[in-house]
């Protein structure tokens, strides 16, 4: 199987894709790899495939099985790699028996070109038979008896991009006269000459690495393709990619961020590489690998992009990104439970987790904005005792050993007080219903505590509610008159006394 594919003659990268894993079903095809371009085109084979293989102007497709023109394994389907339309198939010969084995071997298919334009296509499987398929794209193979070398630019030479840049090829002729050679660059062609010595002269090209080549075209239309290498034009500005961090990751206080990055001066050297947040300078790199640690940040957004300097003084410097530091704590309380409901005078633990984590100093737990304790010892255990009536909203503030402080929400614990009527010796019974609908919700006798898990049912789905402790007289219950003992857009009341 194969699920990569990269063409440097083309400076070409393709990646199966898609649904089907290990098969794929799209081919993502990316231009300028070399150069850094992220979009690529999409060939959407249209069912899921095994391998493929391509060079600088086709695509070969092997589905596995079967193919999109027939149910015979070991069809190969061509695509032009520069608009991904489909070209044509093939199909195993009577040689072997007009079928083949399933490819489902690693890198089951490789294509070459000859120099007369002619393709080997070879399918290899372990089943049946290996195929070999040949073909001539135009029906005009013609093996060359010249051949053509690039002599200039050289490849080991950085160009200037406000001057011009000469190229020169030398032919090495047969009995074939010489029409022209042409001269590339990116595929692009940008010059000829038909006489010799063939030259071409390239005027203010653009910056950025340029895969260039010649191609010599004789009188019989038979061609010949010289080397090729990525040739180097700069403004004479040195040049600096930031690896990492990636834009808009999420950190936490207790991470430390990884700054690495890429430098190039064409025409000198690097002098240093400086890494910048919210324009302070945060470090500086002067070796390879370029890499810088940047310990203890404190919460917040963080604008950041690397500087580079050349032996020159040039300077160029990236595209700033955004990355973002919390303060919040990731990890949960261990204790109380969510929504704990005890008696007044009760106790109870608070607990958070901290295992498997340094660079602690202290923990502080509060209740509300009220500091319970604050504890310098694991395990952080905490023990609440004699709990007065009412919401404990637990939260707990993390100071770390270089002393910046991380903050983390916990559970409520309501801890209630029981209802009794002392003059008439009797229970009472809790109503709650819902104030917008008018609908009950459930009567308790307060004389048995409810479960935990009925008085969450009760409670479950109520927004915004905050328990209110109430003192009601023996008189409020003689004329029946509800009391609110809960807040918020539905309250719940006390209706009834039951003697």
């Amino acid at each position: 199987m194969s699920r990569v594919e990269y063409v440097d003659e083309t400076d070409v990268m393709y990646f199966g894709t898609g649904a089907g894993y290990p098969q794929f079903s799209d081919i993502l095809k990316y231009k300028n790899w070399s150069k850094g371009i992220s979009v690529p085109d999409t060939l959407r084979l249209g069912q899921n495939t095994t391998t493929f293989t391509a060079d600088d102007k086709y695509i070969y497709v092997n589905i596995g099985f079967g193919g999109k023109y027939s149910n015979v394994t070991g069809e190969v389907d061509v695509y032009d790699a520069e608009t991904l339309k489909p070209v044509g198939y093939f199909l195993p010969g009577t040689e072997v028996a007009g079928e083949s084995g399933m490819t489902d071997l690693m890198y089951a298919m490789k294509a070459t070109k000859l120099p007369g334009g002619e393709r080997i296509i070879i399918i290899e499987e372990d089943a049946k038979e290996n195929i070999i398929y040949i073909w001539c794209p135009d029906g005009n193979c013609i093996t060359p008896d010249f051949s053509v070398k690039l002599t200039s630019p050289r490849p080991d030479t950085a160009y200037l991009s406000t001057g011009n840049v000469i190229f020169e090829a030398s032919v090495t002729t047969g009995s074939t006269p010489i029409s022209k050679v042409e001269f590339y660059a990116a595929n692009v062609k940008i010059g000829e000459d038909s006489i010799s010595p063939y030259n071409f002269t390239w005027k203010n090209p653009e910056t950025g690495t340029h895969m260039v080549y010649a191609i010599a075209i004789g009188q019989n239309n038979a061609s010949a393709k010289s080397n090729y290498f990525g040739l180097k034009i700069t403004d004479g500005k040195p040049q600096i990619f930031l690896q990492s961090p990636m834009e808009l990751y999420e950190y936490s206080m207790f991470d430390t961020v990884v700054f690495t990055a890429i430098a190039q001066d064409f025409d000198g050297t690097i002098q240093k590489i400086e890494f910048f947040s919210n324009d302070e300078l945060i470090g500086e790199s002067n070796s390879s690998p370029i890499i810088l640690q940047w310990e203890g940040p404190n919460a917040g957004e963080y604008e950041v992009y690397a500087k580079v300097t050349d032996n020159d003084g040039n300077t160029a410097v990236t595209p700033s990104i955004t990355i973002n530091v919390s303060d919040e704590y990731a990890k949960s309380f261990l204790l109380p439970e969510t929504n704990l409901i005890i008696q007044n005078g009760g106790t109870f633990d608070i607990q958070i987790d901290t295992e498997g984590q340094n660079g602690i100093k202290n923990i502080a737990y509060y209740n509300g904005d009220k500091l319970l304790t604050t504890i310098s010892e694991p395990p952080y255990l905490f023990n609440v005792n004699n709990a007065e009536t009412g919401t404990y909203k637990i939260s707990a503030v993390i100071t770390l050993s270089d002393d910046r402080l991380m903050k983390a929400e916990g559970p409520s614990v309501y801890a209630l007080s029981p209802v009794f009527d002392c003059e008439h010796k009797g229970m009472l019974n809790v109503d709650f219903w819902d104030n917008m609908t008018g609908s009950d919700i459930a009567s308790i006798p307060t004389g048995n505590w409810p479960s935990v898990s009925g008085m969450v049912d009760i409670l479950k789905g109520q927004p915004t509610v905050a328990t209110v402790t109430v003192n009601v007289s023996a008189d409020t219950f003689a004329h029946h008159k509800p009391v609110n003992i809960f807040s918020g857009p539905r309250a719940t009341t006390i209706t009834r006394l039951a003697l």
